[in-house]
Protein backbone atom coordinates (compact mmCIF):
# COMPACT_ATOMS: atom_id res chain seq x y z
CA UNK A 1 0.00 0.00 0.00
CA UNK A 2 1.53 3.48 -0.82
CA UNK A 3 0.80 5.35 2.57
CA UNK A 4 1.89 8.88 0.90
CA UNK A 5 -0.82 8.47 -1.74
CA UNK A 6 -3.29 7.55 1.69
CA UNK A 7 -2.34 10.31 3.62
CA UNK A 8 -2.66 12.64 0.88
CA UNK A 9 -6.30 11.61 0.46
CA UNK A 10 -6.85 11.56 4.16
CA UNK A 11 -5.19 15.04 4.57
CA UNK A 12 -7.92 15.87 2.26
CA UNK A 13 -10.72 14.23 3.78
CA UNK A 14 -10.17 15.90 7.03
CA UNK A 15 -9.41 19.04 5.02
CA UNK A 16 -13.34 18.61 3.18
CA UNK A 17 -15.18 17.74 7.03
CA UNK A 18 -13.51 20.73 8.19
CA UNK A 19 -13.86 23.19 5.83
CA UNK A 20 -17.61 21.94 4.95
CA UNK A 21 -16.34 21.75 1.27
CA UNK A 22 -16.44 19.22 -1.31
CA UNK A 23 -13.02 19.81 -2.92
CA UNK A 24 -10.32 22.88 -1.36
CA UNK A 25 -8.72 22.33 -4.10
CA UNK A 26 -10.86 24.36 -6.48
CA UNK A 27 -8.56 27.34 -7.33
CA UNK A 28 -8.47 27.83 -10.83
CA UNK A 29 -12.32 27.72 -11.20
CA UNK A 30 -11.52 31.02 -9.22
CA UNK A 31 -9.62 32.53 -12.12
CA UNK A 32 -12.25 33.44 -13.16
CA UNK A 33 -13.19 36.03 -10.95
CA UNK A 34 -9.56 37.42 -10.68
CA UNK A 35 -9.21 40.87 -10.92
CA UNK A 36 -10.21 44.53 -9.91
CA UNK A 37 -13.74 45.45 -10.43
CA UNK A 38 -15.65 48.26 -9.07
CA UNK A 39 -19.16 49.31 -9.06
CA UNK A 40 -22.09 51.27 -7.11
CA UNK A 41 -23.96 49.23 -4.66
CA UNK A 42 -27.31 50.14 -3.47
CA UNK A 43 -28.85 49.57 -0.50
CA UNK A 44 -32.52 47.82 0.22
CA UNK A 45 -35.22 49.89 1.31
CA UNK A 46 -33.19 52.87 0.96
CA UNK A 47 -31.84 55.87 -1.51
CA UNK A 48 -28.31 55.26 0.08
CA UNK A 49 -25.20 54.28 -2.35
CA UNK A 50 -21.79 53.57 -2.41
CA UNK A 51 -19.07 53.06 -4.50
CA UNK A 52 -16.58 49.79 -3.71
CA UNK A 53 -13.80 47.95 -4.88
CA UNK A 54 -13.26 44.17 -5.28
CA UNK A 55 -9.72 42.51 -5.84
CA UNK A 56 -9.74 39.62 -6.13
CA UNK A 57 -6.41 37.09 -6.58
CA UNK A 58 -6.02 34.24 -8.70
CA UNK A 59 -5.73 30.59 -7.53
CA UNK A 60 -8.34 31.14 -4.70
CA UNK A 61 -9.33 28.17 -2.78
CA UNK A 62 -11.91 27.99 -0.17
CA UNK A 63 -11.37 28.29 3.66
CA UNK A 64 -8.41 30.95 2.45
CA UNK A 65 -8.24 34.96 1.66
CA UNK A 66 -8.53 35.77 -1.46
CA UNK A 67 -8.91 39.36 -1.95
CA UNK A 68 -10.71 42.53 -0.62
CA UNK A 69 -13.15 44.72 -0.57
CA UNK A 70 -13.15 48.55 -0.50
CA UNK A 71 -16.04 50.92 0.61
CA UNK A 72 -14.92 54.46 -0.33
CA UNK A 73 -17.95 56.18 1.27
CA UNK A 74 -17.69 54.35 4.80
CA UNK A 75 -13.94 53.91 4.35
CA UNK A 76 -13.99 50.37 5.23
CA UNK A 77 -11.66 48.01 3.86
CA UNK A 78 -12.10 44.05 4.41
CA UNK A 79 -10.32 40.97 3.54
CA UNK A 80 -12.33 38.55 1.90
CA UNK A 81 -12.68 34.75 2.03
CA UNK A 82 -13.63 32.57 -0.48
CA UNK A 83 -16.65 30.26 0.93
CA UNK A 84 -17.40 28.24 -1.90
CA UNK A 85 -17.35 28.62 -5.87
CA UNK A 86 -20.45 27.06 -7.40
CA UNK A 87 -20.44 27.90 -11.15
CA UNK A 88 -20.47 31.15 -11.66
CA UNK A 89 -21.30 32.39 -8.13
CA UNK A 90 -18.10 32.87 -5.98
CA UNK A 91 -19.67 33.26 -1.91
CA UNK A 92 -17.51 34.94 0.42
CA UNK A 93 -17.10 36.05 3.44
CA UNK A 94 -15.20 39.85 5.10
CA UNK A 95 -13.25 37.15 7.06
CA UNK A 96 -11.83 40.78 8.40
CA UNK A 97 -11.44 44.53 9.21
CA UNK A 98 -8.34 45.95 7.36
CA UNK A 99 -9.95 49.45 8.34
CA UNK A 100 -13.28 51.20 9.56
CA UNK A 101 -15.29 50.66 12.40
CA UNK A 102 -17.99 48.17 10.71
CA UNK A 103 -17.49 44.17 12.14
CA UNK A 104 -16.32 41.41 9.71
CA UNK A 105 -18.17 38.93 9.77
CA UNK A 106 -20.61 39.63 6.55
CA UNK A 107 -21.04 37.42 3.84
CA UNK A 108 -22.08 38.14 -0.18
CA UNK A 109 -22.06 36.74 -3.11
CA UNK A 110 -20.27 37.63 -6.90
CA UNK A 111 -22.10 36.62 -9.85
CA UNK A 112 -20.72 36.43 -13.01
CA UNK A 113 -22.60 37.90 -16.19
CA UNK A 114 -23.26 36.74 -19.89
CA UNK A 115 -21.59 40.51 -21.01
CA UNK A 116 -18.37 39.90 -18.58
CA UNK A 117 -19.91 42.17 -15.57
CA UNK A 118 -20.26 40.79 -12.03
CA UNK A 119 -23.31 41.16 -9.71
CA UNK A 120 -22.49 41.68 -6.05
CA UNK A 121 -24.44 41.21 -3.41
CA UNK A 122 -23.59 41.30 0.31
CA UNK A 123 -25.05 41.38 3.57
CA UNK A 124 -23.57 43.24 7.03
CA UNK A 125 -25.30 43.31 10.12
CA UNK A 126 -27.24 46.73 8.87
CA UNK A 127 -27.20 46.32 5.52
CA UNK A 128 -28.37 44.56 1.95
CA UNK A 129 -26.82 45.87 -1.18
CA UNK A 130 -26.20 44.43 -4.23
CA UNK A 131 -24.85 46.62 -7.46
CA UNK A 132 -23.11 45.34 -10.71
CA UNK A 133 -19.26 45.50 -10.76
CA UNK A 134 -16.89 45.61 -14.28
CA UNK A 135 -13.72 44.51 -14.63
CA UNK A 136 -11.02 47.26 -14.45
Amino acid sequence: MNTKFFSGVMDDLVRNIAVGHKNPKLGHFANKFAGKWSGTMYFANSSRKTDIVITILTRCRPGKVCGTLENGSANCVWELSLDEINGDVFSYTFSKTLRGDYPFGSVGKLILRPDGTQFCVHQTPGSFVSGTLTKQ
